[in-house]
């Protein structure tokens, strides 16, 4: 174990705080929909409903007692409430003691990996008697403040950060909506009609096997045509790859078994991939950046959805013959050309934005495993200053 300041110490969780845990308690779904209510209703990983009574008023920390959250880590594990509220039975509620600050000690929980502290079988849990001996570094209390003042601006930029990234998102999800509708259009296009074809009359279907040669690629639903080995489940078959299909950049390629998702994207890759997916020319009708935007736009994918083949979703199949019906209208290719061309510079803005906000958490990463350590020290004014 890392050594500590000497001006610090380091102390069991239960020592640092008083366990609420008896007197949360849990409500029915079933029951909750007869008394809602202003106050927040808390489970392991944030507000789930608003009731109408509380059992605490005050400012508290809640510690996520089980769910996959404590694996996965997706979403805070540990986080402060304040005011009125009412908290079931799955976080751990804590109040800390005198001469702990709350920030700084909800700072340091949420840096821990609980994984390997997992008591559950099925169900990853963290009990009580294996949270209350968690040991806690216990700096002067001035100092916790400080470290706590600098850990949650650099949270507040992270949020802040993440906020502009989701108006992104959804700015670019009611954009996509005005102009693949020709709701909003370009004033050089406005004269000009829309046309209905079906998708056979603007792709033909690329049957190429026997390339061996070419690198294995995937189709995601996120991020398009990639490089297999990127992925993380990394392909170490030794299956036959002569019937898998080659796709060239430019073309459109889709899950057969996933296009009621909108999982398609254009390639800018030449590989080949598995018979699991479809893989699309455009004709000289249609862009093919404007055909992938086209095909995450949710009316089409519903379309998808309606032509595919199967009973269960896990079955739906969209062979390109039921592709070939579907029916879309579109503009001309040089009124696509500019509709891809804006929806193209959200998806960079939006790629940048996500970079940042990446760098700005591994950034704050550093800064909590150095502070929260006393690997560096922040400054305290000396008394009387």
């Amino acid at each position: 174990m890392k050594a500590l300041p000497k001006e610090w110490g380091r102390q069991k969780l239960l020592e640092v705080v008083t366990f609420l845990d008896g007197m949360r308690k849990p409500i029915k779904e079933a029951d909750r929909a007869g008394m809602h209510g202003p106050y927040p209703y808390y489970g392991a990983s944030g507000v789930i409903d608003y009731v109408n009574a509380f059992i605490f008023d005050e400012e508290l920390i809640l510690l996520g007692e089980d769910g996959e959250n404590i694996v996965s880590r997706n979403v805070p594990l540990a986080f402060r409430i304040s005011g009125k509220t009412w908290v079931n039975n799955h976080a751990h509620v804590l109040r800390p003691r005198g001469f702990m600050d709350i920030g700084f000690l909800t700072e340091y929980l949420e840096s821990l990996y609980y994984d390997k502290l997992n008591s559950g079988t099925a169900q990853p849990k963290l009990n009580k008697e294996i949270c209350g001996g968690i040991l806690v570094p216990v700096p002067p209390l001035v100092e916790q403040k400080r470290i706590a003042v600098v850990l949650e601006t650099a949270h507040q930029c992270n949020e802040d950060l993440r906020k502009l990234l989701e108006q992104k998102v959804e700015g670019k999800r009611g954009l996509m909506q005005q102009l693949l509708t020709g709701r909003k259009r370009f004033k050089e296009f406005k004269g000009e009609r829309w046309h209905a074809f079906r998708l056979g009359e603007l792709f033909t279907e690329r049957v190429e096997i026997g390339r061996t040669d070419l690198p294995l690629v995937a189709i995601t639903g996120q991020n398009g045509v990639v490089p297999r080995d990127s992925l993380a489940k990394r392909d170490s078959s030794s299956e036959d790859k002569s019937k898998y299909l080659r796709i060239t950049p430019g073309d459109i390629g889709y899950n057969t078994m996933r296009m009621w998702q909108g999982v398609a994207g254009l390639s800018a890759l030449e590989g080949i991939v598995s018979p699991a997916y479809t893989v699309c020319i455009p004709s000289e009708k249609i862009d093919g950046r404007f055909a992938a935007f086209l095909f995450k736009h949710l009316p089409v994918v519903h379309l998808f959805r309606r032509h595919s083949q199967g009973l269960v979703d896990d079955t739906l199949s969209l062979k390109f013959p039921n592709f070939a019906q579907i029916q879309v209208t579109i503009p001309g290719v040089e009124e696509q050309r500019r509709i891809a061309a804006v929806l193209s510079a959200c998806d960079r803005e939006i790629e940048l934005l996500k970079k940042q906000l990446d760098a700005l958490k591994e950034q704050k990463r550093g800064l909590m495993q150095k502070l929260l350590t006393g690997e560096v020290r922040v400054k305290v004014p000396k008394e009387g200053k």
